[in-house]
């Protein structure tokens, strides 16, 4: 699951339906959905060690 991360496709979609689907990570944990929302995200670009 490591390869996972979340999107949106804003500015093209409503952000709202996106904002649902990650409310249904939440059987997961909150680690696992923080690092599915953004943590990736952020390890990925180099935005934070």
């Amino acid at each position: 699951m490591e390869a996972i991360a979340f999107g949106s496709h804003a500015p093209f979609d409503y952000v709202g339906p996106s904002l649902v689907k990650l409310e249904n990570l939440a059987p997961l944990g909150p680690a696992e959905q923080k690092k599915i929302a953004w943590r990736k995200a952020v390890a990925f670009f180099g935005l934070a060690p």
